[in-house]
């Protein structure tokens, strides 16, 4: 069930819509059994729904865990973690997320930040560049749509409808709805 938004707070389209991104991976994840949270698509896919979720997880847990001294560290990630095989841990961290997006001080939003991320696949080259907390969190839930598309992958090899937006990025929804 989804999070409910306060109705006399005004939130910021940027957390609404990341919101929403992530009721959607409950919805999905609410209707997978824990053995198709752990399943390899191979070929097609070589990571199972559950390593997907936790990289998804990682990007918003470094924007969570930003002080004001450091970059955001996108390089951070928790391979292998109990998250990778425990379906009910991504829930209750989803909403953890939803929970720190609702307390997020819109003041804040616009509050320049540095970020460290490595920008090539052919050896490590770290770089550091400017951006803005609004920014980086819809990055992460655009983030997240795109490995959304890759577990749709995976719940179709195995027989699961997903909701039709389910993968599709908000620019895709908005062409489909004729108001692009």
């Amino acid at each position: 069930m989804p999070i409910q938004v306060p109705q006399e707070e005004h939130q910021p389209h940027v957390i609404i819509g990341c919101i929403d991104e992530l009721e959607k991976g409950i919805s999905l994840l609410n209707s997978i059994n824990d053995n198709d949270y752990v399943h390899l698509a191979l070929p097609y896919v070589e990571s199972s729904i559950g390593e997907h979720f936790r990289h998804i997880l990682d990007l918003f847990h470094s924007l969570m865990k930003k002080n004001t001294s450091e970059p955001i560290n996108y390089n951070i990630r928790r391979r292998g973690h109990e998250i990778e095989k425990n379906r009910e841990m991504a829930i209750n961290e989803i909403k953890g997320v939803i929970r720190w997006l609702l307390n997020f001080p819109i003041e804040n939003l616009t509050t320049s930040v540095s970020l460290l991320t490595e920008v090539s696949p052919y050896e490590k080259q770290e770089h550091i560049m400017l951006s803005s907390i609004e920014r980086e969190i819809t990055f992460a839930s655009l983030h997240a749509s795109h490995h959304y598309a890759l577990i749709k992958v995976i719940t179709t090899s195995i027989g699961i409808n997903t909701q039709s937006a389910f993968g599709l990025a908000p620019t895709t929804t908005t062409y489909l709805r004729g108001e692009a």
